[in-house]
């Protein structure tokens, strides 16, 4: 999955809950399982931008050294 669509899907996920939170009803979503999927998510951006900073530390050292 594409960087941009698992930034985008986080948002979506994060307005479901504060939609959720204050006090709107959706029968057709559960407010747990939005919370499971948000932790996974929030990992998975976390992660990404530490690969991607460490990618491009790497890459200035690489043509630092040529």
């Amino acid at each position: 999955m594409p960087d941009d669509d698992v930034f985008n899907a986080l948002n979506t996920v994060k307005r479901k809950i504060n939609e959720l939170s204050n006090g709107r009803k959706n029968p057709n979503l559960n407010i747990n399982d939005l919370q499971v999927e948000y932790c996974y998510l929030n990992r998975e951006t976390s992660l990404r931008k530490v690969r991607k900073a460490k990618h491009e530390e790497y890459l200035a050292q690489l043509f630092k050294t040529r």
